[in-house]
């Protein structure tokens, strides 16, 4: 609820000649460029002294509101049932937690004949690349 009074407190209102709640309190137009879509899937970074040698850098979550006590996400990490909140957020916005969930590779003829033709480009340039007995440095068989 605190996240939707947010939000509306700083889009613009067609009865007040479409300024905002937060403009017309404050007298400054207010910052969105800090607003992402909700539900989508971001990266919570975890600090150094919270974690050990081979522990991984960035935690996968699922964006949930902003902040009120301080400046930062709050993310939430439903296979560990725990909330973040942190400053330190890369989001994709383009990708959602429940379509990568629910999405599942079809058994369909026409993924097997892709594959299959994926592995025959792969095998061929495999075998043009061992024929090869030296590659001039700087260049390589791909054009890249």
């Amino acid at each position: 609820m605190k996240t939707t009074v947010y939000v509306t407190n700083r889009l613009p209102q067609a009865r007040l000649g479409f300024i905002s709640l937060y403009q017309k309190l404050w007298n400054v137009q207010p910052t969105v460029s800090h607003f992402r879509v909700f539900g989508c899937v971001c990266y919570v970074f975890v600090p150094d002294y919270l974690r050990r040698m081979f522990n991984i850098k960035f935690i996968h979550c699922i964006f949930v509101s902003y902040d009120n006590q301080r400046k930062g996400l709050r993310c939430c990490d439903p296979t560990m049932r725990h909330f973040y909140a942190s400053r330190n957020v890369v989001s994709d916005e383009a990708s959602s937690w429940w379509f990568l969930q629910a999405m599942a590779l079809p058994h369909s003829k026409e993924v097997e004949q892709k594959l299959e033709q994926r592995l025959k480009k792969h095998s061929k340039t495999n075998e043009k690349e061992s024929s090869y007995e030296q590659e001039p440095l700087g260049e390589s068989i791909d054009g890249e």
